[in-house]
Parts: structure tokens; C-alpha cells; sequence
């Protein structure tokens, strides 16, 4: 597991929060510091003091902001077999320097990983339910599904799949019997079928999260469009009240 830190202002939660999702998924913690400037070694004694509390055993590693970051970040995730990276909504809000937009933008394309945006207001990551949208019905499979399938089993949460359809479809019928489907598919347990009808996805989705108060919304940019661009997903960032699992 990667945890990303932007070190010009670094997030005593964010560290919580990945610690908390190690210990629950028994999984060895990288720490990576993304500095503009200068390296600040505050943000050390910070970490040290986190990392004893939570008892984990982490590697950190520093990473001057560039254009080449993405790239190194790519390489060290590969080789490392990292499979889920955490990150705070800063790293996506932020407009402090044209790095970030630049950074915003070949995160959505070039990492491959399931990645968790973690919402201040989700202060210990308590997660109870997690709402995953599926938006097309190809026969196909399902990969994401599977992966928070796994990662809500840690949490014993329930999932709560739903579709975003527009004001004027009537196959509503047809919707849930897909929802279903994919739900035997993948041999869910605990988990709710869902339709929300708005003619955005996007304000589907955060019409979805605050109706049934989710505490995480699993999508993925290879099956809808909400995420596409840094812009959507700083709309969304700023919006929601409960974190995101993209993949």
C-alpha cells in the first residue's frame, strides 16, 4: 500500500487513515513525501509519531514534484507490487502550482491501481457502507467490483450497488435485474440494489452518497466519464461527503 503526502501540507489524517486501512488489510505501508521546494523534515517527526502509535512498519520515500513524478511513481508501484494507493483531496483541489494540475491529470491516466481520495469528513475511516455505481451492462466482467467486494469484506460493510439512469428511461426493471445479476455474479452477501434517476451521473452519484450516508463510492474511470478530467473530479472531490475508491 502507497500512502501520498503533498509535504508542503501534510495531513495528520491522512496518515490515520491509511494506517487504520493497513492494519485492517495486514498490509505493508510505503510513505511518499511530494515536495515542490525544499523537503521538510517536520513532516518526519510527524510520521514517527503516527507510525508508533499504529504500530506499522513503513518504508518512506521522498519525491521532488516534477513533471517526471508520475512516471517514478509508475516504476516504484510496479516494482513494488503496490495494489492500493490512499491519498488526501488536496493533492487534487489544490491550484498552488501548474505541477499540481499537470500531476491531477496523468494520475487519472497512467496509474492503474485502485486509488482511495480520503474526505476530511470521514475523520478514522469508519466504513460501514460503501456504494459502488456501475453504469454499463456489457456481459463483461466486473474487476472493480471484485476488489471492493475484498475490501469491504475487511470492513464487514455492505455494498450498495447502484446506476444513475436519466429522468426520461423507463427499463428501470431491466437495471435492477442487471444490478442483480452482477451481484450473484460476484457472490455478494451483504448489499442493497439501487437506481437514482438524474440526466448527470456525477450528481447522481452525490445525490446516492448523501441519501444512503456511504462512507465510501467505489467507481472507475474505464466505465463512465464523471472522472475524465481533473476539472469532474474536483467537482466531485469538493461535493461529496464520504471518500472515493477509483479504479
Amino acid at each position: 500500500m502507497l500512502v501520498l503526502l503533498n509535504n508542503m501540507n501534510i495531513s495528520d489524517h491522512i496518515l490515520k487513515v491509511g494506517f487504520n486501512i493497513a492494519n485492517k488489510l495486514n498490509a505493508r505501508v510505503f510513505v511518499c513525501y511530494l515536495y515542490v521546494e525544499n523537503n521538510n523534515t517536520e513532516n518526519d517527526k510527524i510520521l514517527d509519531i503516527q507510525r508508533k502509535k499504529w504500530g506499522i512498519t513503513i518504508s518512506i520515500i521522498k519525491c521532488n514534484f516534477n513533471e517526471e513524478t508520475i512516471t517514478g511513481l509508475s516504476t516504484f508501484i510496479s516494482n513494488n507490487n503496490v495494489d492500493l494507493i490512499i491519498l488526501g483531496p488536496e493533492l487534487f483541489l489544490s491550484n498552488e502550482n501548474e505541477r499540481y494540475s499537470l500531476f491531477q491529470e496523468q494520475m487519472l491516466k497512467f496509474i492503474d491501481r485502485p486509488t482511495i481520495i480520503v474526505s476530511k469528513k470521514n475523520r478514522y475511516f469508519t466504513v460501514e457502507n460503501i456504494g459502488v455505481l456501475v453504469s454499463k451492462f456489457n456481459g463483461k466482467a466486473y474487476p472493480h467490483i471484485q476488489m471492493i467486494k475484498n475490501f469491504a469484506d475487511n470492513f464487514n460493510a455492505k455494498l450498495h450497488l447502484f446506476s444513475v439512469m436519466n429522468n426520461q428511461d423507463d427499463n428501470n426493471y431491466e437495471t435492477i435485474n442487471n444490478l442483480q445479476k452482477i451481484a450473484e455474479k460476484y457472490q455478494l452477501s451483504s448489499y442493497s440494489i439501487n437506481t437514482v434517476y438524474n440526466n448527470d451521473i456525477g450528481d447522481g452519484l452525490l445525490y446516492f452518497a448523501r441519501k444512503k450516508n456511504l462512507d465510501l463510492a467505489a467507481v472507475t474511470t474505464g466505465e463512465n466519464n464523471i472522472l475524465s478530467t481533473s476539472n469532474i473530479i474536483k467537482n466531485v472531490i469538493e461535493e461529496i461527503n464520504c471518500s472515493l475508491y477509483i479504479h
